[in-house]
């Protein structure tokens, strides 16, 4: 086995990676990537390394997972999530699952939903889990950038829930105390 598929098959048993989801060619520029900034040119000696280390494994996979997300991302299922909302009974406090949350967009886009349609924050609780640490620090900062908001919802959006700030936005402390972010490999 060659050291590239030894680490991909690290990266499924640690992270459930299916290396078809993002192809070889995305792994192998992450290991570059590790590489490069461990002044490691040699593949070999960076395989054993990894296997070996475990906080090398952490780097790795900060470096594969990719928290591409925005506010509202697939619009159909938030609007599905609405409708659900309005069969269920209030009064039952709502315990909600996010997973992989990466910088918090959908978990706090569904806060927003709730809020949106009056639910009290004590009505319900959010867990929002990530495997990337660097992903779950952002999210529950709070601050976003214009690229995290896309369609047309984001004039009333914004208006509504965030403060405006010299490189972005920051959501509303009413808001992020709603969710509850944690890192975890849902694999553990």
């Amino acid at each position: 086995m060659n050291d590239v598929k030894k680490i991909e098959r690290l990266l499924k048993d640690l992270i459930g990676l299916d290396v078809r989801t993002i192809g070889s060619s995305a792994i192998h520029s992450a290991i570059q990537r590790r590489m490069h900034l461990l002044h490691d040119e040699n593949l070999e000696h960076y395989t054993k390394f990894v296997l070996r280390d475990s906080g090398e494994q952490t780097a790795l996979v900060e470096q594969v997972v990719v928290p591409e997300t925005w506010f509202f991302r697939d619009r159909a299922p938030f609007e599905e999530f609405r409708r659900l909302l309005n069969t269920r009974p209030r009064g039952e406090p709502l315990k909600i699952l996010s997973v992989p949350c990466a910088t918090g967009e959908e978990p706090y886009s569904i806060a927003l939903c709730l809020i949106d349609d009056g639910w009290s924050p004590t009505d319900f609780s959010i867990d929002a889990v990530d495997i990337s640490a660097e992903a779950i620090t952002k999210a529950r900062a709070g601050k976003y950038t214009q690229h995290s908001f896309r369609g047309e919802q984001n004039a009333l959006l914004i208006n509504k829930y965030f403060l405006q700030e010299e490189n972005g936005f920051v959501l509303s402390p009413h808001v992020r105390q709603c969710v509850y972010f944690s890192i975890a490999n849902i694999l553990d």
